[in-house]
């Protein structure tokens, strides 16, 4: 499979709303994140792993799209888009005006058996660790930052979109990349520059989700 550069959002009318107190205080410096180790290695198996993608019909269902694709991927199975929608919302774990607070995210796979952590202030070394251990991670990144990296510094962007970090690529000297399932993209295994990444995943406080067979 060929990745193909990260081409970004499509604009939303509805912005998921993610746990609150989650995106404050986030937006100055400090967080470790940025900081890029030197291993020139692939990380994860990113090919594999973009098999397991399907594109998002709904606007609020970026988190449960991100939990099918480690579902399908960890325990051959997978319930639909709608079935999954569904449920969450017969459950409360899902609102039809803001999508899956982060405190919900890693619910299903939960309920399936799979072991998940949550976790703020992250780094990409841990993310990078993680991928070596055959973990799957779900991050909160400002969809905005992503999509228009030049202003990924501006002051009031949030997160409100996750995805799955299915690849870090460092294998290049000067051109680092994170790879991504992107349930807002338009085909899986979407690549996007790590530093860009970072400045998109600092605005949700690094948050991640990790996954792993119990």
């Amino acid at each position: 499979m060929d990745f193909i550069e990260y081409e970004g959002y499509e604009e939303s009318e509805v912005i998921e709303q993610l746990e609150d107190g989650v995106y404050l205080e986030h937006f100055t410096a400090g967080l470790e994140a940025g900081e890029i180790s030197e291993p020139a290695e692939l990380y994860g198996d990113p090919e594999h792993s973009a098999e397991f993608w399907t594109k998002a019909d709904s606007d609020i269902s970026d988190g449960l799209m991100c939990e099918r694709y480690i579902a399908e991927e960890l325990t051959g199975g997978a319930e639909s888009e709608r079935e999954l929608l569904h449920s969450a919302a017969v459950e409360g774990r899902c609102s039809p005006e803001y999508g899956s607070p982060l405190s919900e995210v890693g619910s299903h796979l939960e309920k399936l058996g799979l072991e998940v952590t949550r976790e703020s202030g992250c780094t990409i070394d841990e993310i990078r660790e993680a991928l070596d251990n055959n973990e799957k991670i779900i991050c909160a990144v400002s969809s905005v930052s992503m999509r228009f990296p030049e202003i990924g510094d501006m002051t009031g962007l949030r997160a409100d979109s996750l995805v799955e970090v299915i690849g870090v690529d460092d294998r290049a000297q000067d051109s680092k990349h994170i790879l991504l399932n992107d349930p807002a993209a338009s085909t899986g295994g979407t690549v996007i520059d790590t530093a860009a990444f970072v400045s998109a995943w600092e605005k949700g406080g690094c948050y991640a989700v990790f996954v792993r067979n119990s």
